[in-house]
């Protein structure tokens, strides 16, 4: 890291902070039983994943966060996440490069290491990185999301994108196949070769080079352009679940926008000259809103929604663009069929919108289950089973009912599943582990500390990191009794408890007053659900194919 411009930032050294953590951990260990050991008592399973923004989208920052697997449910805490770096740059910064390549070759080092806490023989083994989609193809070495084989976690293409019946895995049978560390540093060592031949340099930005450069890497059905700076850990990457479901609802919304934007009609649209509150009550965009507003209580997107609408014109009608939190996301499990049901039934409705929105609806429902699922650490084999049926579901309601899908459908729909059932076998529990939930909590935890500070933005990071010693390591120590450190960990050979706020599904879904989908019902009957549209529609996503009597109404 000598040749990289310096940036302001704090960090611990690796080696002196796990130990630090298991210090700790088995000094609450003493009072609380919280700690699980996989496989060998005395392996701490690590953690190890930045991300930008800590302090809001409109700073340029990144932080790198530690955690151990061992606490299982307490990973989806902030107070189990732990600052290792700090630095006021972007996550994928020439620095952060060198940083990230830096700390995995320090990791492989001290898992060959054995260790005295406490009078315990203690290991450390690195097995999850949870970070975003961005940072992941950036320190795997790879080229960006938008090129044709736009997967971290298999090489599925554009061109495969859309294939019903399609699977991710490593058998003969398998459509497509995660990759692996040898296949890309093979493939990396052939991208090498193919520059020093064209006398392209090594991270040249032209665009003419980069044209030759990225049709190659596709020619040979890759991705990969540099060694990973992961290192071998780039094999523990794995699909990240809050994000993932942020993405899909973000698409969901703006799909059933844009269809209540068509229904509403461009006339009625010009006449409102930017004003919402000028559309007819009953219009589908009024409708729309008012759901956001009223039922579900997603203020902060209907204002958002509010603003886009009364600059669209002014600004070339751009598309709206906002995006989801874990907020939003628990919102729309919960209500999305009232938004469907308001759509359905808007005077004027056509068949053909009538079919997309009740397929919105199936959609949403199939999202819904699968998200419950695919969030959880505790999970069965029976759950996986069900975590598979509905993630195809969702993917074929994608494909053959909305006529798209996207990288995070062809994730949720392909790789999740998949990852989901490797890890299960491997460690005995879900992609909860892998969740970014806790981490992203952090950062409002972290942006709180910075407004402490009182040395300005440049020297904050190491008052953030002396707040945070405190708060969550020094206190512990000292106070190792307090309950309230058992919360969010399943303490001892108890059985895992769920905790209300964070169900997916709602609770008046299993009410003999209200369908699964969440809709009350009239006269024992779903206004969607038990539709004929409805019924046609989950039959289609169930064959993999559409029925003929939806096959005219979608052309």
């Amino acid at each position: 890291m000598v040749n990289k411009p310096p940036v302001p930032g704090c960090y611990r050294p690796l080696e002196n902070h796990l130990l630090q953590l298991a210090d700790m951990y088995l000094t609450l260990n003493q009072y609380h039983k919280i700690l699980h050991w996989f496989n060998e008592e005395g392996t701490f399973l690590v953690a190890l994943g930045a991300d930008g923004a800590p302090f809001g989208k409109d700073e340029t920052a990144t932080a790198f966060l530690i955690s151990f697997l061992n606490i299982l449910d307490g990973v989806q805490s902030c107070n189990n996440n732990f600052l290792l770096m700090g630095v006021n740059c972007d996550e994928t910064d020439p620095l952060m490069f060198a940083y990230t390549n830096h700390l995995f070759q320090e990791m492989k080092q001290i898992e060959g290491k054995k260790y005295k806490v406490k009078g315990k023989d203690v290991k450390f083994q690195c097995k999850m990185i949870p970070s975003d989609q961005k940072w992941i193809a950036s320190m795997a070495g790879e080229l960006n999301n938008a090129a044709k084989y736009f997967s971290s976690y298999g090489n599925v293409s554009k061109d495969d994108l859309m294939t019903i019946g399609g699977t991710l895995g490593i058998g003969p049978d398998s459509t497509w196949k995660p990759w692996n560390y040898e296949r890309r540093l093979k493939d990396a060592q052939a991208v090498s070769d193919f520059k020093r031949k064209k006398k392209i340099e090594e991270f040249s930005k032209n665009r003419n080079d980069r044209s030759k450069v990225t049709t190659f890497i596709s020619s040979i059905g890759s991705r990969q352009e540099f060694v990973p700076y992961l290192e071998m850990y780039v094999d523990e990457v794995k699909p990240e679940p809050l994000h993932n479901t942020n993405n899909a609802w973000q698409a969901w919304n703006s799909d059933i926008l844009t269809s209540a934007m068509k229904m509403t009609g461009n006339q009625d649209l010009a006449k409102a000259n930017g004003n919402i509150d000028a559309l007819s009550r009953q219009s589908a965009l009024a409708k729309y809103l008012s759901c956001l507003e009223g039922t579900m209580k997603a203020t902060r997107l209907a204002k958002n929604v509010r603003k886009w609408f009364a600059e669209r014109n002014e600004k070339s009608n751009k598309n709206f663009q906002y995006r989801f939190t874990g907020k939003e996301s628990k919102i729309f499990c919960w209500y999305f069929a009232y938004l469907c049901k308001e759509l359905k039934n808007t005077t004027g409705i056509t068949q053909s919108m009538l079919c997309h929105v009740t397929s919105l609806a199936y959609s949403g429902l199939c999202l819904r289950n699968s998200v419950a699922l695919y969030s959880r650490v505790h999970i069965t084999e029976a759950d996986i089973d069900t975590l598979h049926k509905q993630c195809e579901l969702y993917f074929n309601c994608q494909v053959l009912m909305l006529g798209k899908t996207t990288p995070t459908a062809w994730t949720i729909g392909k790789a999740i599943p998949y990852y989901t059932s490797e890890l299960h076998k491997e460690l005995g529990y879900g992609l909860g582990l892998n969740s970014m939930q806790g981490r992203e909590a952090k950062h409002a935890r972290l942006s709180s500390y910075s407004q402490n500070t009182t040395r300005g933005k440049r020297l904050r990071w190491w008052q953030i990191f002396k707040h945070e010693y405190m708060e969550t390591i020094w206190l512990r120590l000292h106070e190792p009794t307090n309950l309230s450190y058992r919360r969010g960990c399943v303490v001892g050979d108890e059985a895992p408890r769920p905790v209300k706020k964070e169900l997916y599904i709602p609770s008046w879904c299993n009410s003999t007053s209200f369908c699964y989908c969440g809709l009350p019902l009239l006269e024992a009957k779903c206004d969607i659900c038990n539709s004929e549209m409805f019924k046609l529609i989950k039959e289609s996503c169930e064959n993999g194919k559409v029925n003929g009597l939806l096959k005219s109404i979608l052309k």
